[in-house]
């Protein structure tokens, strides 16, 4: 489930580090887009797509996102 995109790696960990004090598997990546990087604040995985929304509809009501989403992530 991604939380949330950010450029300033800061942020990025702030979150990260917020969802992991709330026993969360946050993680970041990092990504190039338009000449400019990410960092995806993210939490799972999970293989289970019910659970993945139940967790984005968790996390963007806690955490008063609107833009949490359920992606597919790869290496």
């Amino acid at each position: 489930v991604q939380v949330a995109s950010f450029g300033e790696e800061e942020n990025a960990l702030k979150l990260r580090d917020q969802l992991r004090s709330d026993d969360k598997e946050a993680f970041i990546s990092t990504v190039r887009q338009n000449d400019q990087t990410l960092r995806r604040v993210a939490v799972g995985p999970l293989l289970d797509r019910a659970e993945a929304d139940g967790l984005r509809d968790e996390l963007a009501s806690t955490l008063e996102l609107s833009d949490v989403r359920v992606v597919a992530f790869s290496n």
